[in-house]
């Protein structure tokens, strides 16, 4: 909804919408970007206020996230998931990092087997063809996950001496 429609004002219509469809997620874009017009704006209960100009992949983004039954398409990982078609790594329909082919199979590896040990020995057999790999690329492998995943207090990969990883999920 824009804040200036016509002779009316969306920050005036706001309430009236959300009283038919509290559900609805209401998102205001519009030129008008004083500090007290956005405020305004959200105090109505809208979950976002896109200033213009604003970029179409901001907006997708938000479509994404509060469009009514929207679930993300892929291998989900806590509050991220893995795209298997363009090997990103997403949360909220933003890409958080492009992974690399041996750090998306890996990745996936670890996401479908969730709070379980993974072996070495099974992902050599997923990283290399015969299953012989080598062990410090390996570990540079499992060092970049880890890396992409440190913003995440609920995901990470715990290294199980001897045994291999797991990739923790908690919550």
């Amino acid at each position: 909804m824009d804040v200036e429609l016509g002779r009316s004002s969306g920050i005036d219509l706001a309430p009236q919408l959300k009283a038919l469809a509290p559900e609805t997620p209401l998102l205001f874009i519009s030129s008008h970007v004083g500090a007290e017009t956005v405020a305004q704006a959200l105090e109505t209960g809208a979950v976002t206020y896109l200033k213009k100009p604003f970029e179409m992949a901001e907006l997708t983004a938000y479509l994404r996230r509060y469009a009514p039954g929207h679930r993300p398409k892929g291998i989900p990982l806590g509050p991220l998931y893995l795209d298997p078609q363009t090997h990103e790594l997403m949360r909220d329909g933003m890409t958080l990092h492009k992974l690399s082919l041996s750090e998306f199979r890996l990745l996936r590896l670890l996401a479908l087997h969730p709070n379980r040990t993974v072996t070495r020995r099974e992902m050599e057999n997923e990283l290399w063809e015969g299953g012989i790999g080598n062990e410090q690329s390996l570990n540079n492998h499992i060092l970049r996950l880890r890396r992409y995943l440190a913003d995440e207090s609920n995901v990470e990969i715990r290294t199980l001496p001897k045994e291999g990883y797991r990739l923790q999920i908690k919550g």
